[in-house]
């Protein structure tokens, strides 16, 4: 039997945390932008506290391209759209959510209240 890491014994496995790590930025994304236009620096400023830092365990250079990245993936997909708009003679982007978008939110947040619901009721056990 070989050793078992500090991660392997927390029960932590990369593959599923890096992805579970994406799938929580992204729904996060998501959900602010069907509340409010914004752009990419907003989310950054939003997201680069402690809470999420220790969640998404990225913080500041990393985290940024974190969501850079998975704002350009969720307009790719058709979730958010962008326009870019001229502001104090500075170019920004803003993005805004679709109907396909509003539509996976709700989906989202339907999909994390049945697993937190199926959670509570293992751990009750």
């Amino acid at each position: 039997m070989g050793k078992t890491s500090k991660r392997e014994f927390e029960g932590e496995s990369k593959f599923i945390s890096r992805d579970m790590r994406h799938v929580i930025l992204k729904v996060r994304i998501l959900h602010y932008v069907a509340k409010h236009k914004t752009y990419a620096y907003s989310l950054i400023e939003k997201f680069d506290n402690p809470h999420m830092q220790m969640m998404l365990k990225k913080s500041g250079a990393a985290l940024k391209n974190d969501i850079y990245n998975n704002m350009k993936s969720l307009e790719r997909s058709g979730y958010i759209k962008s326009k870019t708009i001229v502001e104090n003679r500075k170019m920004k982007v803003y993005y805004t959510i679709t109907k396909k978008g509003k539509y996976a939110d709700n989906q989202s947040k339907a999909l994390f209240k049945n697993l937190i619901k199926e959670l509570n009721d293992i751990m009750s056990d």
